[in-house]
C-alpha cells in the first residue's frame, strides 16, 4: 500500500493545441466598459474562459483610445504621442470599445454612436436621438449594445437597428453581456435588467434609487452591481436577490471582481470597499474626496481607483495604500492598464497620464476639455488577427504532464509521469497555468506555434485542489491527495 506521495521534479509540462476559431465577447481586444465582464480594466486579463488568445506579431506597442468634452476622441501611442483624433461633434463621457477588427465605437452626449477604423476615419454613425452617458458593448456576433435616453439599442456591425428595449428613465449603465448572451445594464428607473440577444426581457431586479453602476458577473454568473440607494446587490442568475452590502453614500461606479472572489467597489462616500463573495466586509480605504471612479485590479491584485482628492490611489490587496499620484483635477475617469503595466487615466485637469507601475508619471496628454471617460487600450499585434486574411488561433491547456514518485514505508515504489486533466485542479490554480502560457506567448518572437514549458514552484504545486495518481497515462484515475501527503 502506498503511504506517501511526492513529487521529484515539480515542472508541468503546459501541451497546446492551435486552430481556427469564431469571435467570441473575449477575444476582441476591448469589448466593453472595463475591458472584461470582471471589469479588471486590464489589456491582458486572461477572462473566464481558461484560454489566452495567440499574438501572432510583436513588437508593436499599445494604442490608447479615450474620449474628451472637447468633442474629440483620441488615439494616443504608448510614448504619449497622439496618432489621430476624431471630431465627434459632442463630449465623450463613455469608454470606447473595440471590435474584433479594430474598430472603435463610442457614443456621445449628442446621441450619436461611432464606429471609427483604426486610422481616425468614421466607418458609420447611428443616432440613437436621446443623449449617450454610458459605453457601447460588443457582442459575441459583433453586434453594439448601448443605451440612448431610456432605450437600449442593438446594432449590427454595419450600423443598422436590430431591436431596441425601452426602460422607463434614462440609462447611465454600461451593459454587460453573459456567457449565454443575456445584457444585464441599468436605468434611472431603479431598476437592474436582463434583456435576452433577441431584446426580449427576461427579469428586471428593482433597487430604491438609481441604477448607474454597470453590472459585472461573476464566473458562478452571479451579477453584482450598486445602486445609489447606497448598496451592493449580489443577484443570482435569475434576478434572485443573494445579499445586499450597504456603503455610506450612493454607488454610481461599477465593482470589479478579484481572482478569489473579492468584489472591490468605490462610493461617493470616498471610500473603496472590499466586499467577499458572500456580502461581509474585508476592509476599506478612505480617500481625500468622494469617488465615481471605477476601480480596476492589476495582475498582481494592486487594484487602482481614482478620488475627487485629484489622486489616483494604488492599494495593497490588504486594503493599504501602495502609493498615490496627484493630479491638478478630480479624477471621475476609471483607469485601464496597458500591456506592460502602464496605468492610464484621464483627469478633470482636461489630461490623460500615462503612470508607471512604481507611481511616477510616464507622460500627460493634454485635451481640450475634461476627460471623464474611461480610457481604452489595445495591442495592434491583436487587432491584426481579426482583420480580413489574418488567421486566429486560440491557444488552450489540453492535459499537463508531471513528474512524481511513490513511496511505500519510504521506500521508491515507482516513478514516472502522470498526466492531469485541467478540470480537477482548483480554478486558482487553472488561472496560474494561463497566465503562465499568457506571458510566455508575450514574450515570443516568432508567429510559430508555440511548445513552451510553464514551470511552477514546490509551494504553488501545494495548491492542488485535486491531482491525478497512476502509474503511467494509460493507469490515470482521479484521487484527493491529503495536502500532508504532497510534499
Amino acid at each position: 500500500m502506498l503511504r506517501r506521495t511526492a513529487f521529484s521534479v515539480p515542472i508541468l509540462l503546459v501541451l497546446f493545441t492551435s486552430g481556427i476559431c469564431q469571435a467570441r465577447l473575449y477575444d476582441a481586444p476591448w469589448p466593453m466598459f472595463q475591458r472584461d465582464v470582471h471589469h479588471t480594466g486590464n489589456v491582458r486579463h486572461p477572462g473566464l474562459r481558461g484560454k489566452v488568445t495567440e499574438l501572432p506579431i510583436v513588437g508593436l506597442e499599445d494604442e490608447v483610445y479615450i474620449g474628451s468634452m472637447d468633442k474629440n476622441l483620441y488615439a494616443v501611442g504608448s510614448d504619449g504621442n497622439i496618432k489621430w483624433r476624431f471630431n465627434a461633434g459632442e463630449g465623450i463621457e463613455g469608454c470606447p470599445a473595440l471590435g474584433l477588427d479594430g474598430t472603435v465605437y463610442v457614443g456621445t452626449i449628442g446621441g450619436k454612436l461611432f464606429a471609427i477604423d483604426h486610422n481616425g476615419e468614421a466607418k458609420w454613425s447611428f443616432n440613437a436621438g436621446w443623449p449617450i452617458h454610458n459605453s457601447p458593448v460588443v457582442g459575441t456576433d459583433g453586434a453594439i449594445y448601448i443605451g440612448g435616453g431610456a432605450i437600449l439599442y442593438a446594432v449590427s456591425p454595419s450600423g443598422k437597428q436590430r431591436w431596441s428595449f425601452r426602460t422607463e428613465d434614462a440609462i447611465y449603465s454600461s451593459p454587460a453581456i453573459g456567457s449565454d448572451g443575456s445584457i444585464y445594464f441599468g436605468s434611472d428607473d431603479r431598476k437592474l435588467y436582463a434583456v435576452s440577444p433577441e431584446g426580449r426581457l427576461k427579469w428586471s431586479f428593482t433597487t430604491r434609487d438609481w441604477v448607474r453602476s454597470s453590472p459585472v458577473i461573476g464566473a458562478d454568473g452571479t451579477i453584482y452591481v450598486g445602486s445609489c440607494d447606497n448598496k451592493l446587490y449580489a443577484l443570482s442568475p435569475e434576478g434572485k436577490l443573494e445579499w445586499e452590502y450597504a456603503t455610506g453614500w450612493t454607488v454610481t461606479s461599477s465593482p470589479a471582481l478579484a481572482d478569489d472572489g473579492t468584489i472591490y467597489v468605490s462610493s461617493t462616500d470616498g471610500i473603496l470597499y472590499a466586499v467577499d463573495e458572500k456580502g461581509y466586509l474585508k476592509w476599506c480605504y478612505k480617500t481625500e474626496g468622494l469617488i465615481q471612479s471605477s476601480p480596476i485590479i492589476a495582475h498582481d491584485s494592486t487594484i487602482y481607483v481614482g478620488s475627487n482628492d485629484n489622486k489616483l490611489h494604488a492599494v495593497y490587496p490588504d486594503g493599504s495604500l501602495k502609493w498615490s499620484f496627484p493630479t491638478k483635477g478630480a479624477i471621475n475617469s476609471s483607469p485601464a492598464i496597458g500591456s506592460d503595466g502602464t496605468i492610464y487615466v484621464g483627469s478633470m485637469d482636461n489630461k490623460l497620464y500615462a503612470i508607471n507601475p512604481d507611481g511616477t508619471q510616464r507622460w500627460a496628454v493634454a485635451t481640450g476639455s475634461w476627460v471623464v471617460s474611461a480610457p481604452t487600450i489595445t495591442c495592434p499585434s491583436l487587432v491584426a488577427m481579426g482583420r480580413p486574411g489574418e488567421p486566429k488561433r486560440e491557444v488552450k491547456v489540453q492535459k499537463i504532464r508531471v513528474n512524481y514518485e511513490l513511496y511505500e514505508d519510504g521506500w521508491m515504489a515507482s516513478s514516472g509521469v502522470m498526466v492531469i486533466d485541467p478540470s480537477f485542479l482548483s480554478k486558482d490554480f487553472q488561472k496560474k497555468v494561463v497566465r503562465q502560457m499568457e506571458s510566455i506567448i508575450l514574450q515570443r518572437v516568432s508567429k510559430e506555434v508555440p511548445e513552451p514549458v510553464a514551470k511552477f514552484t514546490h509551494e504553488e504545486l501545494e495548491e492542488f485542489s485535486g491531482v491525478v495518481v497512476g502509474k503511467s497515462p494509460e493507469e490515470v484515475v482521479a484521487s484527493k491527495v491529503p495536502e500532508e501527503k504532497v510534499r
